[in-house]
């Protein structure tokens, strides 16, 4: 693959044509979604440099969102501007944005192709429906890919609905959602109902499940889940540049690459973030490099599967 990349016409250049790239990657998309329904398609943007067209390439997303086409994208090497891709692919379908070094070039390839043998669905339409009494607020995907849906997803305070897009086989799937339940004085409230809707051989499959919450007259204090409390703080931070919510949040992934075996070069610049937080209260010694591997949503490296002999990474 790579040494057909390197032959390629269409190799990166010193003008990066996102928006002709998106197109015709678009239509070879929609002719094989025509072409196989069943079969998952996903479309991966892969660019070293800064796209000129941002609106032409938003625009272009926009249509290939209508189709159910994953999109993600590696940003490889310092210059990358990891932001701009998030911007274009996150909260779609897909939707991951990860960061690319030499070092773990062949692994993200290799995680191409892993993703392929498990994908057990092309589509996932996820809703939430929220009881009698209760308004939504703030919506988040965690996993895969960190992004905020914003504060007005909830139709009519009552009912959020998005395509999460192609299920693999053994990955976690994550969404936070705020909400605000009404006085009552009963044990517990009904929250909702949260379906997910696939398509099977012989037809669409459902699966459903009623969410509540206990209830209490008193003051006591009910401790939050910690996993979910972590999450909210890494979640709260990516549009805050206040030192103390980024330290929290830092702190957050670090556990949580910790726990996950994660690459341990993205360890290395976490800590290191934390430490200038911690120090000087910014963030302006990190690197270019080091910024971006931070923003994305994984630093690539592992398939979880490592060889023996091998540091062993997985993803996230």
């Amino acid at each position: 693959m790579i040494e057909a990349l390197d032959k390629s016409p269409l190799r990166f250049g010193r003008y990066t044509d996102i928006v002709g790239a998106l197109g015709r990657a678009g239509r070879i998309a929609y002719d094989s979604h025509r072409a196989d329904p069943v079969l998952p398609v996903r479309i991966y943007v892969m660019t070293d440099g800064k796209p000129q067209d941002v609106d032409g390439a938003a625009a272009t997303m926009k249509n290939i969102g209508r189709m159910p086409v994953d999109v993600d994208a590696f940003a490889f090497g310092a210059d990358s501007d990891v932001d701009l891709l998030k911007r274009l692919v996150c909260g779609h379908r897909g939707g991951t944005v990860k960061h690319v070094r030499k070092e773990t070039l062949g692994e993200a390839y290799g995680r191409v192709g892993e993703v392929a043998q498990r994908v057990v669905a092309k589509r996932a339409l996820l809703t939430l429906e929220l009881g009698s009494g209760v308004v939504g607020g703030m919506a988040y995907r965690f996993r895969p890919a960190r992004h905020c849906y914003g504060p007005n997803v909830f139709e009519n305070g009552r009912l959020f609905e998005t395509d999460l897009g192609t299920l693999e086989s053994g990955r976690a799937y994550s969404l936070l959602f705020q909400v605000r339940l009404p006085q009552t004085t009963g044990g517990d409230t009904e929250i909702g109902t949260v379906r997910l809707r696939v398509p099977g051989w012989g037809g669409p499959q459902e699966f459903r499940a009623a969410l509540a919450i206990p209830r209490h007259a008193d003051t006591t204090t009910i401790e939050a889940d910690p996993v979910v409390a972590e999450a909210l703080q890494v979640l709260e931070a990516m549009d805050d540049e206040d030192p103390v919510a980024l330290l929290k949040a830092l702190r957050a992934r670090r556990k949580m690459y910790i726990a996950e075996r994660r690459d341990p070069y993205l360890l290395e610049v976490v800590d290191k973030a934390i430490a200038e937080l911690e120090e000087a209260g910014t963030l302006d010694a990190l690197t270019s490099n080091e910024r971006a591997a931070l923003t994305a949503h994984t630093a690539t490296a592992g398939s979880g599967k490592p060889p023996a002999g091998r540091r062993e990474y997985t993803f996230g």
